[in-house]
């Protein structure tokens, strides 16, 4: 996890953690700084307390997106609020996890944060394979569509774009991305590539990235101010 930001943090800031793991600080109408952890998976490197995240948002119950071990590090011993969809709920008591909302798609406050929730289907991995609830998140300018080519509804400044998954060809990312059409795209969703496919997609992804969209390619821990 990121070191405690300094005095001199932007208002907004972006950090990926692996996979589809980011971490978003934003700033609340109170001035405070709030720190939103979005989908901690098991492709993503264990992480710890070592930050104080305010509360977790998750866009659907794969364990590449929604880790118990994971949720329990970040906790450390406290109940931290988790946010999710239909299903979330089930899916976490098994592990004994309770601290769950179940949201539906509206405007949201959550850790002083506003958060716009929205939903769309899953991607399809194989027709017989039964798919979950996927939400998407606007927070803070960040859209994360988790596991879905979904649209926001306005002009986006940063996108969380999928690199590599079983549901997706890389021609139908770079399209989505031009229609999409942000100021800033950052690839995630890429912990199932090998170091070359990961250099190949994000290569071919700023190759034919839209004029005026910026590709910031990040290792996780990475961060950047937007």
């Amino acid at each position: 996890m990121p070191n405690e930001p300094t005095a001199s943090l932007s208002p907004r800031r972006l950090t990926t953690l692996g996979h589809s793991c980011v971490l978003l600080e934003l700033a609340a109408a109170d001035g405070s700084v709030r720190r939103l952890i979005l989908d901690p998976g098991n492709l993503t490197a264990p992480l710890t307390a070592t930050v104080a995240v305010d509360a977790v948002l998750i866009t659907h119950p794969h364990p590449d997106h929604v880790d118990p071990s994971q949720l329990a590090a970040l906790a450390a011993g406290r109940e931290l609020p988790i946010f999710g969809g239909a299903g979330l709920g089930s899916y976490l008591s098994e592990a004994g996890i309770d601290a769950v909302t179940e949201l539906e798609p509206g405007e949201h406050e959550i850790a002083g944060i506003q958060v716009r929730v929205g939903s769309a289907p899953h991607e399809v991995i194989h027709p017989a394979l039964p798919l979950p609830a996927n939400l998407t998140y606007e927070i803070g300018g960040v859209f994360a569509p988790g596991d879905a080519f979904a649209r926001p509804e306005g002009q986006t400044e940063v996108l969380l774009a999928p690199t590599g998954a079983p549901w997706m060809k890389l021609l139908e990312t770079i399209s989505y991305v031009a229609e999409v059409a942000p100021q800033r795209m950052v690839p995630v969703h890429d912990g199932g590539l090998g170091p070359a496919h990961r250099t190949l997609h994000t290569t071919v992804m700023k190759k034919f990235a839209p004029e005026g969209t910026e590709v910031s390619v990040l290792a996780p821990g990475q961060s950047l101010e937007f």
